[in-house]
Order: structure tokens, then C-alpha cells, then sequence
């Protein structure tokens, strides 16, 4: 009974192993793009994606392939039908807004990266967003957008001040004073702009007081 046991405990563990070991279609196809042989990746990569079209990993390695191929407009369904499969999750988000900033699609990547909550983009992202929205002069996301970073505590100086300029234009002189306040309670109110700046709010609030 004991060896009986023994034998059990033997398949198992060795089941385990060969599920734990041998690599599944899309690490296999994620290594032969590695080795240098993307033709075959993308063959392991589709039957991948075949075998599990609700998987996420699967469709980023599919869409990688297909991006490193040149084959971008496959690459972008890839994405898109991620994006749609996944019920909209984060990762997909941002792996499409990412594959349209890299075709130089700046409107539909940004629009993707305003869906996100901002602390999930990266710091270049953020700045990025911000640039673009400042460029457009569309001043009300740009100011729903800055003050999401603000909140999480995610702004620049540069970026700060900004957001201080906007609310004072905004007319809400109050939040801006807090805002100019706290950058000059951190040290980092330094420039001259934004000091004088500054000392005008509190010239103004002061005279209506």
C-alpha cells in the first residue's frame, strides 16, 4: 500500500512538473520571436490566440509579433478585439492607446489615455497628455486632468504651477491660492512667474476680503 501511495505521489508531482516545464503556445511563441524567428512565432502565436481568444496574454504577444513584423493594421485588430474580449480592462487600454501613439494617431491615443485613471500612465504619458490637451487649448479636460494628478499627488512643479494658472483663470481663486500655497510651503515656488503670479492672488483675494 505504502509503494502504491509512493507511486501516486510520484505521477503527481511529475504532472506538475510537465505543466510547470514545458512551455505553453504563446511562451513558445514569445521565444521563437526571441531566437530570432518571427515567421514561426507568429504561427505559434495565431493558434495561441486560436486556442485561447479570451486570453489577454495571448493577444499582446499575437499583437507584439505582428508589430515587429510590420504587419501594424493586424496588430491594431489584434488589439482592438483584446480591448473588446477583456470587457475593457486597463492593460488593454493602454497597450492600443500606445500602439496608436506609435503610428502617429494622437487623437485616438489620447482619447484612450484620458480613459485611464492618470496613475496608471507613465510619467512621459502624463506630460504627453497634458502637452496635448494645453496645445488643443482645450482647458477644461486639461484642468479635469491636472487636478486628478494633483490629487494623487503626481505633478511636476512646471505642471503645478500650471494647474495653478488654470484654476485662477478658471475663477476659482481659492483652490488656486491652495495650490500655489503648497508649492511654496514645499520650497519649490522658485520660479519667478509663478511667484508673482502668486502674490497677485494674494493681492486679489486679500482686496475683496
Amino acid at each position: 500500500m505504502g509503494g502504491g501511495f509512493f507511486v501516486v505521489i510520484l505521477a503527481a508531482t511529475l504532472g506538475l512538473a510537465a505543466i510547470l516545464l514545458v512551455p505553453g503556445r504563446t511562451d513558445h511563441a514569445w521565444f521563437l520571436l526571441r531566437d530570432g524567428n518571427p515567421e514561426a512565432a507568429l504561427v505559434a502565436a495565431e493558434a495561441a490566440r486560436a486556442e485561447a481568444p479570451l486570453d489577454e496574454r495571448s493577444a499582446w504577444v499575437l499583437a507584439l509579433i505582428q508589430t515587429h513584423m510590420g504587419l501594424t493594421d493586424a496588430a491594431e485588430t489584434t488589439l482592438q478585439e483584446r480591448l473588446e474580449t477583456s470587457g475593457g480592462s486597463q492593460a488593454a487600454i493602454h497597450d492600443l492607446a500606445r500602439h496608436h501613439l506609435s503610428m502617429a494617431r494622437p487623437e485616438q491615443a489620447i482619447a484612450l489615455f484620458l480613459a485611464l485613471p492618470p496613475h496608471n500612465l507613465t510619467e512621459e504619458e502624463q506630460r504627453y497628455v497634458a502637452g496635448w490637451l494645453r496645445a488643443g487649448r482645450d482647458t477644461e479636460t486639461e484642468l479635469r486632468f491636472l487636478a486628478a494628478l494633483w490629487n494623487e499627488e503626481s505633478l511636476d512643479l512646471a505642471a503645478g504651477q500650471r494647474y495653478a494658472a488654470l484654476l485662477a483663470a478658471n475663477g476659482d481663486l481659492e483652490a488656486s491660492l491652495r495650490v500655489y500655497r503648497t508649492l511654496d510651503d514645499n520650497g519649490e515656488l522658485i520660479d519667478p512667474v509663478a511667484r508673482q503670479q502668486f502674490q497677485a492672488l494674494l493681492n486679489q483675494i486679500s482686496s475683496t476680503e
